[in-house]
């Protein structure tokens, strides 16, 4: 797993190495939303993990991106953002030093608001949104009602984003539609490559809507640029690093390979 404790010793690790580290905002409970720029420019590739507390396993990708973009240099500008729900990882790590099976298997952020399904993009309509807090699911009061949603928008507007990914996990999907017609044939060519680049029988799913609100689906809807939900490895929640380390190696350089389409 990865946790808040961790991405404070890396801030200062990569940030000798010459990575931009920043704190983009803080999270409910007024954790740094940490973010890594390699590169320049005034085009960026988001690569983000951490948005489902159970999923802070996810991480370890970006992690890797990062470590290879610090050793080659960047065509564009690189921003990776290793844990966008600090809190909610917080109460995984609780749920597995003590053993407390429901705290591992959290979603949420500290509030009992899902992130993920809090982004204002046909917020609320999706089959599995809820509307009481809890572990998963919920959407909160609003869109946007929650500081890690709302930081992270902010920020993809604000950094110049061409492109965006958010890791996740589990079941090797790729989720790339979100009822996109303008963009559909670029977003879908890039999808393919993706699936291509990784070797999984990743699974272009074509938004039968079972969630919306989600990151990936503000960015395709709302900013009109490609975004891809990539769900790693296999196997029950919280996943291990072991239980992803090939998804680790097949992701490390995925972020320099997509330049070409920004």
């Amino acid at each position: 797993m990865y946790f808040y404790e961790e991405l404070s010793a890396d801030a200062e690790e990569y940030g000798r190495r010459g990575a931009e580290v920043v704190s983009i905002g803080k999270s409910g409970q007024g954790r740094d939303i940490i973010c890594f720029g390699v590169g320049s420019g005034d085009k960026a590739i988001i690569s983000t993990a951490g948005m489902h507390a159970r999923e802070c396993v996810s991480a370890l990708v970006v992690k890797k991106q990062l470590e290879y973009a610090l050793e080659h240099e960047p065509k564009c500008r690189q921003y990776f953002i290793p844990l966008v729900n600090p809190d909610g990882a917080e109460i995984v790590k609780e749920g597995l030093a003590t053993g407390d099976r429901r705290k591992q298997l959290w979603k949420a952020n500290a509030a009992g608001v899902d992130p993920n399904v809090n982004f204002d993009a046909n917020w609320g309509t999706g089959k599995c949104n809820t509307f009481v807090a809890g572990s998963e699911n919920y959407v909160g009061k609003k869109p946007f009602s929650e500081e890690e949603s709302a930081v992270i928008a902010r920020f993809t507007e604000q950094c110049g984003a061409r492109l965006m990914l958010s890791y996740h996990t589990a079941g090797r999907e790729l989720y790339w539609y979100f009822f996109q017609t303008r963009n559909y044939e670029r977003d879908f060519e890039i999808a393919a490559y993706v699936e291509k680049t990784l070797k999984y029988k990743y699974k272009r799913i074509d938004g039968d809507c079972a969630s919306a609100g989600g990151y990936k689906d503000w960015c395709v809807q709302k900013l009109g640029i490609p975004a891809f939900t990539i769900e790693l490895g296999e196997g029950r929640h919280p996943l291990r690093a072991e239980d992803i380390a090939e998804d680790i190696a097949l992701n490390e350089k995925l972020v320099s390979k997509l330049e070409k389409y920004i």
